[in-house]
């Protein structure tokens, strides 16, 4: 049932580590689908074959089949693990993760470089279950230190959980190699894996030097199916190299040292390579050696100490390597032997490499008692942008407990600023009341864009769980969620404050929890939650602020605001600097004034902080933010009649704020300076946002856990 060819590399690592019981499964996937079946081959050795698609089709379905299997093969033998340890991170690792979440014990991970960054390009639809592991291994042990970045960049993978461990070699004697007068230069390899060895390029480099190099010679040591042998000598011989290139047939165990001393160098520039043990035989025999530069092992030692790093995929770069090492054999073989000598190479030695292992074995083991594995749920938080999105930012405890989340928005400055930190998908501008403000076509032509871009997201991402604070952007989401019964959690827009925006009425019909923000709110969808995430507090502070900050939202203009501060600008009656944010506006401003369209979030927020006062539209977004900044408020309204909006929920949102003597509210463009006067006569007040009862009753929910009695402040269900 034994695969005869497949690698040792994991049976000569535990069999040196003889500080610990470890239980090995060697998983063999054949084509099929379905079937497990074992045999053991040593005491704690246990072979299993799996059927299983071929392309990785339905892959995490079928490891989590083989994980379950295991699982039972365990019980059955009495092994509770205290450790887990998957061979291939992309692979065994979808074993390892689940069997380690089960057994509630820590996961290390080894990184084989050419098969693991090939699945993990490959297979993205298998990242977000990649990024947990990546999160929660407690070690990883890459082949090669090339091997990590890719994991970097993909997953998230924390550099600082890497022990680089190499493969743990046959060969572990140094021995010097002595100048050789020929031009004499050795290849070993498995003959079957002639492709990816890249005999290929060494033909047509020996070809290219050869006119140069009369009595160059290339020896290619290694066993391979007769086939192989037959096809490869046609091959030399159709190149006219026969006098050039021998195929020598397979080394005897044990004589890899004295064969490799009658050379001048290695040469293998494999188009892919993950470590080559046979690199690190050649150096322990003296020999410089040619490698693939971005693969094999590089990253371990300075190239030029050791060889030459060279372009697999280019010829002329392959011939201009071996002519190198010949030219500079002298060179290069008394660095190595230096190398061996001061302890250098000794990290790709046996000893060293078992001590490692040994070393990071009681290191994971001893972080048992702070292995803590997160919900595996995957989370789409979806929200139109502006205050829409800001709400969801409050959520931010949620993000903790259920890292595996991604955003979907509108690429506005502040969806744009999120992506430092956060996964953030972008879908086409939508809103239902662009039919009455822009017109039917626009309104369709935006919407068919939103619903591809919405409908391409969640077939690739595939959410559990959908949190919504509307508006249109989201809507197309929320309607995928329904179809495909996946639970929905909408937040109502704190802008409203006595009826239902038109999303919310849609839903309402959705979600399996409402959450609404007003107590007059409570009765208006039926079996809702009433949260208020609001702390007022008086705020003092001695910090001097300057300036007039007037801001109008993420897209929309706001033209009659802003002609109403020009107009207090020109007159006198305003003396302070002034600064815009205008929106998408056609209008031309005054240049006493710094107009600008829009810019980042954490910029809006600064220039919030650094404001006296702050005027802005009546959307909750803007007010919050400048409450939550310190500044005194002055906010006004758009209005339907006026097409600034599609209804007139902004008149409701600047009221109840202003009830709560927080802004001042102008009627319209001639009532702000009356406004003006009455905010800088009020004393600071600052609004910070408490998200807790908001993730309390959305946890709850996730949980299942609907029957339970909570005793929230701020917080009931709904008549």
């Amino acid at each position: 049932i034994l695969d005869p060819q497949k690698t040792k590399a994991v049976l000569n690592l535990v069999d040196g580590a003889r500080y610990h019981r470890h239980v090995v499964y060697s998983l063999n996937r054949v084509n099929g689908w379905s079937g497990i079946a074992s045999v053991d081959f040593g005491e704690d050795r246990i072979a299993v074959a799996y059927g299983a698609l071929p392309k990785g089709l339905f892959w995490k379905k079928r490891m989590s089949e083989v994980a379950t299997w295991i699982s039972g093969d365990l019980k059955k033998r009495g092994i509770t693990p205290d450790l887990i340890e998957a061979h291939k991170f992309t692979v065994e690792g979808l074993v390892g993760y689940d069997l380690a979440r089960e057994y509630s014990c820590p996961l290390v991970c080894d990184i084989q470089g050419d098969t693991d960054t090939r699945i993990l390009r490959i297979k993205k639809s298998l990242r977000d279950i990649y990024r947990q592991i990546a999160r929660d291994a407690v070690l990883f042990f890459p082949y090669a230190p090339w091997a990590i970045k890719p994991f970097e960049e993909k997953v998230g993978l924390d550099r600082k959980k890497c022990r680089l461990l190499p493969v743990v070699p046959g060969l572990d004697k140094y021995t010097k190699s002595p100048v050789i007068s020929d031009n004499k230069i050795i290849s070993v390899f498995h003959l079957d894996s002639w492709e990816r060895k890249n005999i290929t390029g060494m033909i047509e480099a020996v070809k290219k030097l050869s006119l140069e190099i009369p009595d160059l010679r290339l020896d290619i040591y290694g066993r391979g199916s007769p086939a192989t042998f037959l096809k490869l000598e046609k091959m030399i011989l159709s190149h006219g190299m026969q006098k050039h290139i021998k195929l020598c047939g397979a080394v005897p165990n044990g004589d890899l040292p004295k064969v490799m001393v009658k050379y001048a160098a290695l040469v293998l520039p494999s188009k892919s390579e993950s470590y080559g043990l046979v690199f690190a035989e050649a150096l322990f025999c003296g020999l410089p050696v040619l490698f693939n530069k971005n693969q094999a092992i590089s990253g371990y030692f300075e190239t030029d100490k050791i060889g030459y790093g060279c372009d697999p995929n280019n010829d002329d770069d392959i011939a201009a390597g071996i002519k190198h090492l010949l030219d500079n054999q002298s060179a290069l073989k008394d660095n190595i032997a230096k190398m061996q000598d001061d302890g250098s190479l000794d990290i790709l030695r046996r000893e060293n490499i078992l001590k490692i292992y040994n070393s990071s074995l009681k290191e994971a083991l001893q972080q048992t008692k702070k292995v803590s594995y997160k919900d595996p749920k995957k989370i789409c938080f979806v929200a139109s942008g502006g205050g829409h999105l800001r709400q969801l930012l409050q959520l931010s405890p949620l993000w903790e407990t259920y890292p595996n989340y991604y955003f979907i928005t509108e690429k506005t400055s502040l969806g744009e600023s999120l992506t430092k930190d956060h996964r953030v998908l972008f879908v086409p501008h939508f809103a239902f009341g662009q039919r009455k403000t822009e017109g039917f076509i626009p309104f369709a032509r935006s919407g068919i864009k939103n619903f591809f871009a919405s409908s391409r997201y969640f077939f690739k991402e595939r959410p559990d769980i959908i949190i919504s604070s509307g508006a249109g952007a989201a809507f197309f989401t929320l309607f995928w969620g329904r179809i495909f019964g996946k639970k929905i959690i909408y937040i109502e827009s704190i802008a409203r404050v006595t009826e239902l925006s038109l999303f919310g009425k849609l839903a309402a019909r959705f979600a399996g929890l409402c959450i609404v923000q007003w107590p007059s709110m409570a009765d208006k969808i039926e079996g809702s939650v009433y949260c208020s995430p609001l702390v007022v507090r008086d705020l003092n502070e001695k910090k001097k602020r300057k300036g007039i900050l007037v801001t109008v939202g993420t897209v929309m203009p706001f033209d009659r605001m802003v002609r109403g501060v020009e107009a207090l600008l020109k007159s006198g009656k305003i003396k302070t600097p002034v600064a815009v944010q205008s929106g998408q506006s056609k209008e031309k401003f005054s240049s006493d004034m710094e107009v600008f369209e829009s810019c980042a979030y954490e910029e809006l927020n600064n220039r919030m902080q650094e404001a006296d006062i702050v005027i802005c539209h009546g959307g909750s977004g803007s007010i919050l933010g400048a409450l939550k900044a310190g500044a005194h408020v002055v906010a006004m309204a758009r209005k339907s009649e006026f097409k600034e909006h599609y209804d007139d929920h902004q008149l409701d949102i600047t009221k109840a704020f202003e009830d709560m003597g927080l802004i001042s509210v102008a009627k319209d463009e001639n009532d702000l300076q009356r406004a003006i006067d009455e905010a800088v006569s009020r004393p600071r007040r600052t609004v910070t946002i408490d998200p807790s009862d908001f993730v309390d009753v959305i946890d709850e929910f996730i949980s299942g856990s609907e029957n339970k009695q909570t005793n929230k402040k701020d917080s009931k269900k709904a008549a």
